[in-house]
C-alpha cells in the first residue's frame, strides 16, 4: 500500500529535488509546513514541488544577473504561500482526494461522517470505532451491515494507508488527516 511517507523520506522527496534545481529551504518550518499541507503523501508532494519549482524559476528569472551570488536561491514563506494559494493545485488535490474516496463507497461514507463532525464540533473531534461505525450505519446500513468489527477496522487501517485518516495510535478515536479535512468541506 502506498500511503504517507515517514517524515524523513517525505522531507527528502521535497528538499533534494529542489536543492538539485538550485533552491534551498533555509527554514525547517517551511519544509514542515509543506509536508503537513501534503499529508506526507508522495504524489501530493510531487505536485506541490512541481509548482514550487515553477515559482522559484520565475523568481530567479526576475532577479536576473543581479540575483544572489551563491548558487542556491532561498525558498521563503511568500513562495510557499503562492503555491498554497494556487487554485489549480487545490483543485488537483481535491480531485485526487475524491478519486481515492471513490475507490470504495464505504471510504466516502466514513470520510463524510468524520468531515461532518469536524465541521460541526471542531477539527480535532474524534470518534471511537463504535461511534464511527454506528453513525456510518445510520447513513448506509446495507453498506456496513455485512462488515464485522474487524472488517470495519480494516477499512479504517486502509484509510490511514491512503492518507485519509490520521492513525489512532493513542486510542482517542478517528479523525481526518491533514488537508483532507479541508478537501472534504
Amino acid at each position: 500500500m502506498i500511503g504517507p511517507l515517514a517524515p524523513q523520506f517525505a522531507a527528502e522527496l521535497l528538499v533534494e529535488p529542489m536543492r538539485a534545481l538550485g533552491f534551498e529551504f533555509l527554514d525547517l518550518d517551511l519544509v514542515n509546513r509543506v509536508l503537513g499541507y501534503c499529508s506526507y503523501q508522495p504524489f501530493l508532494l510531487q505536485m506541490f514541488g512541481h509548482r514550487l519549482a515553477e515559482v522559484m524559476h520565475r523568481k530567479r528569472a526576475r532577479r536576473g544577473p543581479e540575483g544572489p551570488k551563491e548558487p542556491l536561491y532561498a525558498v521563503e514563506l511568500a513562495d510557499i504561500e503562492v503555491v498554497e494559494s494556487d487554485t489549480g493545485l487545490r483543485d488537483s488535490i481535491s480531485a485526487a482526494f475524491k478519486d481515492t474516496l471513490s475507490l470504495d463507497h464505504r471510504y466516502d461514507v466514513i470520510a463524510n461522517v468524520l468531515a461532518y463532525h469536524a465541521r460541526h464540533r471542531g477539527l480535532e473531534v474524534r470518534l471511537s470505532d463504535t461511534e464511527l461505525r454506528e453513525e456510518c450505519e445510520t447513513y448506509w446500513r446495507k453498506g456496513f451491515e455485512q462488515l464485522d468489527t474487524e472488517g470495519f477496522r480494516a477499512y479504517l487501517s486502509e484509510m490511514v494507508g491512503l492518507g485519509i485518516l490520521a492513525p489512532n495510535h493513542d486510542g482517542l478515536g478517528w479523525h481526518l488527516r491533514g488537508p483532507s479535512r479541508a478537501w472534504s468541506g
